[in-house]
């Protein structure tokens, strides 16, 4: 007797991967918060801000917040969120050019570093230069120790960056 395979082949790897994909892990802040200490982040704390759950901290001497979006609470009433954004910003000289910024922060994203660079105005502290890295928690991804890392490198492209193309800061011992 002879049994072909091909055409069950194709059925079987789909049945097969959809049985061993593991459900999207959503995070809480205890969660983020420990993936991310243990990459060296200190000062942590958290808070709620407008309904949603944060993280403020300081990696590589650099302060950052951690926003957790896409929230839904759970039985045990703390927050499962879905997405994780972590911002970092450092305030501009006020005389930086800000078609020349535009620019360098195009150059930034085209080159792939880690994180996305912008440009923005802060009520706080006037024109600012931010990286930010957003962690989907869909599909099989969870935040743990390689979004922590990743984070990380983002920081390190960033100060890297800004040193590289001699940006000009409100503050040259922020870097």
């Amino acid at each position: 007797m002879h049994v072909s395979f091909g055409r069950l082949a194709a059925p079987l790897l789909v049945l097969a991967a959809l049985s061993g994909a593991a459900a999207a892990e959503p995070a809480s802040v205890a969660s983020v918060r420990a993936a991310l200490e243990s990459v060296g982040v200190k000062k942590t704390r958290s808070a709620i801000l407008y309904g949603q759950p944060m993280l403020s901290a300081e990696l590589q001497g650099l302060g950052f917040v951690a926003g957790l979006r896409r929230c839904v609470v759970d039985i045990l009433d703390s927050q499962r969120c879905e997405e994780v954004a972590l911002k970092a910003c450092l305030p501009l000289a006020e005389t930086s050019d800000r078609t020349a910024l535009l620019e360098a922060a195009n150059r930034f994203n085209l080159n792939r570093y880690g994180g996305t660079m912008t440009i923005d105005n802060s009520e706080d502290l006037g024109p600012v230069i931010c990286t930010v890295v957003r962690v989907h928690l869909d599909d099989d991804n969870s935040f743990g120790l390689d979004e922590a890392y990743q984070w990380s490198q983002a920081l390190t492209d960033f100060r890297s960056f800004i040193i590289d193309e001699k940006i000009t800061l409100r503050g040259i011992s922020l870097l």
